[in-house]
């Protein structure tokens, strides 16, 4: 009978993390699992690994989640802007997302009406998620500011050495509408929000001095919100020295503080200029940047169920170690051009985008409902779904090996080998589906997709197996390591290694002191109002999380 209940509970925890981990409220003590696990280094850099883009989560809640978060193959986490705000962004839906890039300064928020939290959690945020080997990057506003309450107006509450200096001022009375035109697009203003002179020495300053505030916190990177928006000096009519001036006097400034690499990566929409006028290069020789077309099209080729419609070449004129990739943003959530789009296929996508090579993969999780949950609550779970967590990792796995992209439209399957003994497939169609396929670079062997637990084999230059019904096969043989290491979290995650392995059952963590408990999690689909979740100890003692 205990046997009979040991299963029953392990059948309850891995279907709960196959539909995605919502913790119920309660811990269960029970059985710890082995301390050799399956393991996948995590990159050091962030342009190689995976980031979690955060969006607007509160501190508390990242810091709540951090285990869960490196556990789950991502190597960083980007929070939403921590700039002052013109208003409170406490206790509003998601769909007031845009609160957060209406700033009113540089500085960074310390009072309680911002969402996101304050500059004294952002520090203690940072030194937990160091400890877990995770990289922390914010998302920056420089390039406008928050407008008076209508359109193309200069709002009362910005910094007053700003708003009474004109020299700090585009033309905020027009707003661009030419986006092939690069005076056009930097000169004049993005949805009627005052248009900062970005080359001005002022504003230049202010945002360093932001910068070197959050490297101070431990901040590793930078997201550059409207970077296309910014002119760069090899602009023709309408360069500035903004870029050169701040990133490297922030990338001296973080070398010099505190002994890193600072990253950074810019939002830029489509190339740096349709009329082909300005060439890439003039962002990348400071920065990553978004390659939005390829991600977005790979969503609605899915949808289409059409393989063949998808380029393998990337738009952007760029090199892949250039490129941050995702399979949705919030830009493209928070306007509905993909809402309608299926979690199912969101995965699938996903699983396309973090295969490619030498790229950051950049996750969003969707808000559980735009128009009622709050800002600063957790989105849905789909970030630590067993698809996801799997294709995170074989991406840290395989960071910096080659890739060997196949469009088998015939047989509606893309698939990416990595190196010489991995493979990441993606099914077009729906469900699952025996595997029967050229490859050309995987060696000869066993492998497992690490979804399902299915072997594979290569012989003769062909691969087979059988793909699960989530459309997607992670194939490969991670390997495992042992840990025994004394530095673990209470969650069981080891500050020295960065894997998962738990506590030894029976016994107390040598650093935290807590006994080896597991938390149980579940998906509520049926709405329960308190749910029960029931287990057996081998001395007949009972445990109960409700």
């Amino acid at each position: 009978m205990k046997t009979i209940a040991k299963r029953i509970i392990g059948l309850v925890l891995a279907l709960a993390i196959v539909a995605g981990l919502v913790p119920v409220t309660g811990v269960l003590d029970i059985e710890a699992q082995a301390a050799t696990v399956n393991y996948a280094p995590m990159p050091n850099y962030i342009q190689d690994g995976v980031t979690l883009h955060c969006w607007n989560w509160s501190i508390a809640n990242i810091r709540a989640n951090l285990g869960l978060i490196a556990n789950s193959g991502y190597s960083a986490i980007q929070l939403s802007p921590m700039q002052e705000l013109k208003e409170t962004s406490v206790n509003k839906p998601y769909d007031n997302w845009w609160v957060v890039y209406q700033p009113i300064s540089f500085n960074l928020n310390t009072k309680a009406d911002h969402a996101v939290g304050t500059k004294s959690e952002l520090i203690q945020l940072c030194k937990e998620a160091h400890k877990y080997g995770l990289k922390v990057i914010m998302d920056v506003v420089c390039n406008h500011t928050a407008n008076g309450g209508a359109a193309n107006t200069l709002c009362p509450q910005v910094d007053p050495d700003i708003l009474n200096d004109p020299n700090c001022w585009h033309d905020y009375r027009t707003n661009s509408w030419d986006y092939s035109d690069r005076y056009n697009i930097t000169q004049y203003c993005m949805a009627g929000l005052p248009d900062l002179n970005t080359g001005n020495k002022k504003v230049q300053q202010k945002a360093l001095d932001m910068l070197k505030e959050y490297i101070d916190c431990g901040v590793d990177g930078f997201r550059w919100d409207a970077a296309k928006q910014i002119e760069t000096p090899n602009d023709v009519y309408c360069s500035s020295d903004f870029w050169p001036t701040v990133i490297n006097a922030a990338n001296s400034y973080a070398s010099s503080t505190r002994g890193i690499y600072l990253y950074h990566y810019g939002e830029l929409l489509e190339n740096a200029d349709t009329r082909n006028s300005l060439h890439m290069s003039a962002y990348t020789q400071y920065m990553s940047v978004t390659e939005s077309v390829w991600s977005n099209d790979v969503r609605y080729k899915l949808e289409d169920h059409n393989a063949w419609g998808l380029r393998k070449e990337y738009f952007k004129e760029t090199t892949p170690d250039k490129m941050v990739l995702w399979a949705e943003s919030h830009d493209t959530f928070g306007d509905k051009s993909s809402i309608y789009t299926s979690q199912y296929n969101l995965d699938k996508a996903w699983s396309l985008v973090t295969s490619r090579a030498y790229t950051m993969a950049l996750f969003f999780p969707r808000a559980n409902d735009m128009l009622y949950q709050e800002m600063g609550e957790l989105a849905k779970v789909s970030w630590t779904s067993k698809l996801t967590t799997e294709v995170n990792k074989f991406h840290n796995h395989f960071a910096g090996q080659s890739e060997c992209l196949t469009q088998a439209g015939n047989s509606n399957l893309y698939y990416n080998e990595r190196g010489n003994s991995g493979i990441i497939i993606t099914n077009f169609n729906d469900g699952g589906r025996d595997i029967n396929i050229p490859v050309y670079a995987m060696a000869n062997g066993t492998y497992y997709d690490q979804i399902t637990g299915n072997q594979f084999t290569v012989s003769g230059g062909r691969l087979y197996g059988a793909m699960g019904d989530t459309g997607v096969a992670v194939v490969y043989n991670p390997g495992t390591k042992s840990c025994s290491h004394s530095s673990h979290g209470s969650d069981g995650y080891c500050y020295s290694c960065y894997a998962y392995v738990g506590h030894k059952s029976g016994t107390k963590c040598s650093t935290c002191g807590t006994a080896s408990t597991r938390t149980i999690y579940f998906n509520n689909t049926a709405g329960w109002s308190t749910p029960y979740i029931y287990g057996w100890h081998d001395n007949g003692g009972a445990g109960t999380a409700g």
